[in-house]
């Protein structure tokens, strides 16, 4: 199983991470937002915030 980073922790979210967890491909290790909090925990996954640009450049 590989490990996987959903980018995004929203409502639409919910509906990526339930898919991911369904198909059983992949082991969400965690999300990507930049407009939540620091140190925010998403359906039980730890957020990290930090923009796409800064990630892709």
């Amino acid at each position: 199983m590989q490990n996987i980073i959903v980018y995004g922790a929203g409502g639409h979210a919910k509906a990526v991470i339930d898919t991911i967890e369904k198909a059983s491909l992949y082991r969400i290790i965690g999300l990507l937002d930049g407009f939540k909090k620091p140190a925010l925990w998403f359906m039980a996954m730890k957020c990290w915030v930090m923009k796409l640009e800064s990630i892709i450049g």
